[in-house]
């Protein structure tokens, strides 16, 4: 695990390119971000302050997506949302982690990022410490990967993972046709229709796949009976926050979107602290029983209001869809209840063979 930036300040707000030069072939990037709060409550999840993460070499893009989106393909990716440190308490260290998998898991023989396959391989990350919504009095960032060191692989290709279409869902039950990348084999569609106060499925309904002007529909669901199957595939998030509670209501942002459980004690043994005051969704609002500091833990599925669909079995790179063989490929959203105040962002990821 090699360090490619070491701990630095990220105040201003800024975009940082790092040249990736490194010979050795790396399975894994990853960012961490340090923030010491100052107490004001959030108006954001924490991984918003980084906006965009791109690897690019030259004008071909490798990755590229929000920090938020980057976070949920992980969780699709390994199962475990990337760690993080919830905390809004002066002088707190909050953590948020965004890893960037270049394989179907870690240190995958087959799939890695092998930089001497390009000619100036650069790291972009975009960020501003302030947009959580608080006014860290410090930030630092650090970046690593994750290398194979002394042991011979021969990498076939790596998982290209970016967003490719960004749009407003629109009013109940309008259909959104989007046309999708036909390049390369496709492992899944991740799907993230996020909108304060609801749920995935209040802002996308369903979806639909099709081929060569409906010649072929080879996925069509709503987007309720695709929970009900990722909720089989995919564990329960846990995240853990350190929190100062109040009598007053405050807003506690978490990854996870649906069917949340969130529960606080406090400093005083056996001092349940802390109760959501409307429904569970998030942001959460939370107020206490009994003002104090506390601890609680947040559980849930649909990080970051996100979904995917697969497309075929995860780890069988010869299984995937491929696109390549299709003239015409569409993918049609259809917005919901809460689609009017929904963004819906399209992410693909790929198999992308050197």
């Amino acid at each position: 695990m090699a360090s490619i930036v070491s701990e630095e300040t990220i105040i201003p707000a800024k975009t940082k390119v790092i040249e990736l030069d490194m010979k050795d072939i790396v399975s894994r990037l990853q960012i961490n971000v340090e923030l010491e709060m100052d107490g004001t409550v959030l108006g954001d999840n924490l991984a918003a302050v980084v906006s965009n993460i791109e690897l690019v070499d030259g004008s071909e893009v490798l990755f590229s997506m929000s920090g938020k989106e980057c976070q949920a393909l992980d969780y699709y990716q390994t199962g475990v949302m990337p760690y993080m440190a919830i905390t809004d308490m002066d002088n707190n260290d909050a953590i948020i982690t965004y890893n960037i998998n270049f394989g179907r898991w870690l240190y995958d023989n087959k799939l890695a990022f092998d930089p001497t396959k390009f000619n100036n391989p650069q790291l972009k990350i975009t960020h501003n410490y302030q947009a959580c919504g608080g006014t860290p009095s410090a930030a630092r960032m650090e970046v690593r990967a994750y290398m194979f060191d002394e042991k011979e692989v021969t990498p076939t290709g790596f998982l290209l993972s970016k967003e490719h279409y960004q749009f407003t869902s629109g009013v109940n039950n309008t259909y959104h046709d989007i046309e999708m990348p036909t390049d390369h084999p496709t492992r899944r569609y991740m799907i993230l229709g996020q909108a304060n106060g609801y749920h995935v499925n209040d802002v996308v309904r369903e979806v639909r796949i099709s081929e060569d002007n409906l010649k072929r529909i080879p996925y069509e669901s709503t987007v309720w009976q695709l929970l009900k199957y990722l909720r089989s595939e995919f564990p329960r998030i846990q995240e853990y926050g350190h929190f100062l509670f109040s009598t007053t209501a405050k807003a506690i942002y978490a990854s996870p979107t649906s069917n949340i459980v969130f529960k606080a004690t406090g400093e005083t043994p056996g001092n349940a602290c802390a109760q959501v005051t409307t429904p569970a969704r998030m942001p959460l609002s939370i107020d206490a029983v009994v003002a104090e500091v506390g601890a609680a833990e947040i559980s849930g599925y649909d990080p970051h209001w996100s979904i995917v669909v697969p497309l075929g079995q995860k780890d069988i790179i010869e299984d995937w869809y491929d696109v390549t063989k299709v003239g015409n490929l569409k993918l049609r959203t259809r917005a919901g209840s809460a689609g009017v105040l929904g963004t819906v962002e399209i992410v693909t990821e790929q198999y992308r063979a050197y």
